[in-house]
């Protein structure tokens, strides 16, 4: 049997990155990832991609393992608790009372889409509501305003910060959009000003 410590409301916080009921089951779980130096959260709907890192300190030590902490697991863990627990005996996992069996399902390859070079800086279009989710992510970890800046890699995937660079970082895919517009319409332009009659 282990006990790992990990930083409350993180799954709760990535959970917003992970799929909703995709038919490949192990997107809508969230990976925790133990090794004895560090625990990873990882999340992702195949769109964008988030990864959580905090120091294992203070957990028993032992072989590198991992696990798909399933969506209904993490809706019932309590936000406010600073820290949480997670037990593990063989396959069997408890946090904070809650006992469960990881998702079956090969998690992706997180670490190889993250191999990335410098970003080109070229400016593309991505979907609002993506950026809504990391806004979400940030405010789950405490952050009273977190503002997402992305580092534009043009149509490849862009990487995201939210304010917590030791922690955390993300990935988020562009969109190709329609060219835009690069003036004001004309219809929209300021009427040529007149001179009142004398």
């Amino acid at each position: 049997m282990r006990n790992i410590y990990f930083d409350g409301a993180v799954l709760t916080a990535m959970a917003h990155l992970a799929a909703k009921k995709d038919i490949r089951h192990y997107l809508n779980g969230v990976l925790l990832e133990v090794n004895n130096d560090y625990i990873r959260c990882v999340a992702t709907d195949g769109h964008i991609i988030g990864v959580y890192q905090q120091n294992n300190n203070g957990g028993d030590q032992g072989e590198p393992f991992s696990v798909i902490v399933p969506p209904d697991v993490i809706a019932k863990l309590d936000k406010k608790k600073l820290q949480h627990t997670l037990t593990k005996t063989d396959d069997n996992y408890v946090i904070d009372n809650i006992g469960f069996k990881g998702i079956d399902g090969k998690f992706p390859d997180y670490e190889r889409v993250f191999n990335l070079e410098p970003v080109s800086n070229e400016v593309a279009q991505f979907n609002p509501e993506f950026m809504d989710r990391f806004v979400k992510v940030g405010k789950a970890l405490g952050m009273k305003k977190p503002m997402p800046v992305i580092a534009h890699n043009g149509q490849k995937t862009a990487i995201v910060c939210i304010g917590k660079p030791l922690n955390f970082v993300g990935l988020m895919m562009p969109y190709r959009a329609e060219e835009p517009i690069k003036t004001v319409p004309t219809w929209l332009k300021a009427k040529e000003s007149q001179n009142a009659p004398v």
